[in-house]
């Protein structure tokens, strides 16, 4: 979701009135939730030789980003998007 995605639902509980813990009681989790479906889904693309994320670096690091190349085994991972 885009950032200003998350300014539609602030505005909207500023001008119903809302307090601002209310407001971010609601939206915080809501965030929270995006990112961890997000990160869920985004280790589901993995490399077609050694079914390693792009996106893992390390063990529990992770990047928004995903690797070109991947650091296991060395597949154009641009290469093989392209044909897909």
């Amino acid at each position: 979701m885009p950032v200003i995605g998350w300014g539609i639902p602030i505005v909207m509980l500023e001008m119903l009135k809302f307090s601002w813990e209310t407001t971010m009681s609601v939206c915080v989790p809501a965030l929270i939730a995006w990112v961890i479906i997000g990160g869920r889904a985004a280790f589901f693309i993995v490399c077609p030789n050694c079914h390693k994320s792009p996106f893992a670096r390390g063990r529990m690091i992770s990047s928004p980003f995903p690797e070109k190349q991947c650091s296991r085994c060395g597949t154009d991972l641009t290469a093989v998007a392209d044909h897909v």
